[in-house]
């Protein structure tokens, strides 16, 4: 009698269009470009896509072939963010999540491994964004030794922008501020690109910058390596900037980047006593109140920054910017 030979079982096949493929012959970097190609149908911000691309990037450097394995995204990839801030990390998940399942049907992917892995926790983890006290903002500007630490300072603090929007500024911005009659500069920002005003003085500091080689669409903003401030970057500065000035930092009981622009809103609406105009210079998106938010023309807001912004009320109080 002769032995039954049971085959042995064969792992489910990829297939992207008629072509079949084994699991490990998928390269990560082609999946990226697959993702953004069908992304771009859906109308991806052109900011939305540069940020997902920089969060895919290392992805496709620790994998040279597309991953199926739960375990080894969450103890390979995304055990690196562990010590960043819950939001950080829970914005790459998010990304990774959109990620496989947009790209999935395409390859016919056996399984969409993002599924088994827990979607990262805010509650109870991350601290909210608060204003820094009014006792501490000319240390700040006292702490400062380069252009950068300055500038940031008087675009966050003293004109309430996010941090991305002060790494976006591309060299047209400035160019296209110079020739108009008030300072007003085109911010990329959340909601959309719009004209928003700046200090004349940090307008002068912008143009010092933008150097005329840079191309029109090159970023202003540069690292100590002569290259576009990323992220990083940018929280080693501020993070530089309150140690110096004796401000305590850190994730639970510190304070953070972003709460310059909080304490540039909480000033203003204390000093204006105008919610609405507060609002405007925030440029917050204020759904069914158009009236109200948009009653404010840009030659008033520039005034308005001008009376209301925190390194104006500081330099009033004969405390001088350094000269740098």
């Amino acid at each position: 009698m002769q032995p039954i030979v049971i085959p042995p079982l064969q792992e489910e096949q990829i297939r992207i269009g008629n072509e079949v493929r084994d699991e490990s012959c998928i390269p990560t970097s082609e999946a990226i470009d697959l993702f953004f190609e069908l992304k771009a149908d859906s109308g991806l911000k052109d900011s939305t896509e540069k940020t997902n691309r920089k969060r895919l990037r290392p992805f496709a450097a620790m994998f040279t072939f597309l991953p199926l394995d739960d375990d080894t995204i969450r103890k390979q990839f995304l055990k690196r963010y562990s010590n960043l801030s819950p939001r950080y990390w829970r914005n790459i998940y998010d990304v990774l999540v959109d990620f496989y399942k947009t790209i999935g049907p395409r390859y016919c992917l056996p399984c969409n491994p993002m599924d088994k892995i827990r979607r990262p926790r805010l509650n109870g983890t991350e601290r909210p964004s608060h204003p820094l006290k009014s006792e501490w903002l000319p240390q700040l500007f006292k702490a400062v030794n380069t252009k950068n630490e300055l500038l940031v300072l008087q675009i966050e603090l003293g004109a309430g922008w996010r941090p991305s929007e002060f790494r976006a500024i591309e060299a047209i911005d400035v160019r296209e501020a110079l020739y108009r009659e008030d300072p007003l500069i085109l911010v990329h920002g959340k909601q959309r690109p719009e004209l928003t005003p700046v200090l004349p003085e940090t307008l002068e500091r912008l143009s010092q910058l933008t150097l005329p080689h840079l191309g029109d669409h090159e970023r202003v903003i540069k690292n100590k390596h002569r290259q576009p401030m990323g992220e990083k970057a940018h929280t080693d500065l501020i993070y530089g900037l309150y140690k110096r000035a004796g401000i305590p930092t850190g994730l639970h009981s510190g304070f953070i980047p972003y709460d310059l622009r909080d304490t540039f809103g909480s000033l203003a609406l204390r000093w204006s006593r105008d919610y609405w105009l507060t609002e405007r210079l925030m440029r917050h998106d204020m759904p069914g109140e158009g009236k109200k938010y948009f009653q404010y023309p840009l030659d008033q807001l520039c005034e308005a920054l001008q009376q209301f912004s925190p390194v104006r009320r500081i330099q009033g109080a004969d405390l001088k910017s350094p000269r740098l």
